[in-house]
């Protein structure tokens, strides 16, 4: 199954500029998520979207691939869906590859982990019948293991 992980990273956050590069234990915000992708063994293709250099330079070096979003989809009034569809539309263009499942990842959660993906994927699967979307709602950001899922 294909399963790909879309990251967005816009460079331009009204509330913190820059803030998927803002440190949080001396790791830039945009590390926790793309690493969690990168480990899980439910995802085949990790993906950061963005519209900055720094951040394409840094996601790259982590490992992921990336998807520079031109400046119509990167506003702040732009919702999610413009790019989620961008980044898969560059993929069934540019590699033929279209994804079974997209997951998205969202920086500002820092403390989920591949073991939160792949158990959220592991459900999904489960109940594909009953489901056609799943998120992850955290409760205690300092307790990990104390997650719902919906």
């Amino acid at each position: 199954m294909n399963v790909i992980s879309i990251i967005p990273a816009r460079g331009g956050s009204t509330g913190i500029h820059m803030k998927n590069l803002i440190k949080l234990d001396n790791k830039p915000l945009l590390y926790y998520s793309v690493t969690a992708s990168l480990n899980s063994k439910s995802v085949s293709k990790t993906v950061v979207s963005t519209d900055n250099d720094k951040i394409a330079d840094y996601a790259l070096s982590l490992g992921a691939e990336v998807v520079i979003r031109p400046k119509k989809i990167s506003g702040n009034i732009v919702g999610l869906e413009p790019t989620i569809l961008h980044v898969l539309d560059h993929f069934k263009k540019h590699e033929n590859f279209k994804p079974d499942v997209v997951i998205t990842l969202q920086n500002t959660s820092p403390f989920r982990n591949s073991q939160h993906i792949d158990r959220a994927f592991s459900i999904f699967k489960y109940k594909k019948k009953c489901y056609n979307q799943l998120q992850i709602l955290f409760y205690n950001q300092l307790q990990t293991k104390n997650y719902n899922l919906l």
